[in-house]
């Protein structure tokens, strides 16, 4: 199961690619693309989790996120697969950051943009799909994580980047500690981390007011 979600998950990758390259590859193509993989995707595994029978249980609680059956290898390609992932996004984490000042603006002191876009996302792609095959997907992390770090240290893409890591990392646990704690069982991680999520993201947001 965990290498065929892997697999899947750069697959979807690969399919938003081809998409976005097909309307100009642009930052909001990747977006557009994405979300439409997402929800194609996510209609089949409804059909599909309605065709297990008896296997419904396992494959819902992956559906809704869950550590409670990963294994000590599934944790070893993770980790390789991340730390790889995460360490080449640090290197071009500086290129990244010129984006903020606009694509004209990065092009003009030699960041080839398309090239960034594509590597970058094809980086990120390799550590989520990773991290999704082990876990499921956990929902609201991917969103909360990187607001959290923009509200607190500012969108400069080389700070916000580790902030992100922390911020993300920490939701995950404590999400995890909660549902293990008063769940009185399995109860999905993204229960836990959309609470935790949303409160800290909503409160942030309030504290910022105008800075947004």
């Amino acid at each position: 199961m965990y290498a065929t979600a892997f697999i899947a998950g750069l697959g979807s990758f690969g399919a938003v690619v081809i998409l976005s390259t097909l309307m100009g590859l642009s930052a909001t193509a990747m977006i557009v693309a994405g979300v439409s993989v997402s929800y194609l995707l996510g209609g089949v595994s409804m059909v599909l989790l309605v065709r297990l029978g008896d296997k419904i249980p396992g494959a819902a609680a992956w559906l809704f996120g869950t550590v409670a059956y990963v294994t000590p290898n599934q944790l070893v390609y993770t980790a390789i697969a991340s730390i790889a992932s995460l360490a080449g996004l640090l290197l071009v984490s500086r290129r990244i950051g010129t984006l903020i000042l606009g694509e004209e603006m990065s092009r003009g002191i030699g960041v080839n943009v398309t090239t960034l876009r594509l590597a970058s996302a094809a980086l990120a792609s390799l550590a989520a799909s990773s991290v999704v095959a082990m876990a499921g997907p956990i929902g609201f992390i991917g969103l909360a994580g990187p607001w959290m770090a923009r509200l607190l240290v500012g969108s400069w893409f080389p700070h916000a980047y580790p902030a992100a890591l922390i911020a993300g990392a920490a939701l995950a646990v404590f999400s995890d500690v909660t549902v293990r704690l008063i769940g009185g069982g399995e109860v999905p991680l993204t229960a836990a981390s959309s609470l935790y999520g949303g409160i800290v993201l909503l409160y942030l947001t309030l504290r910022s007011g105008r800075e947004l």
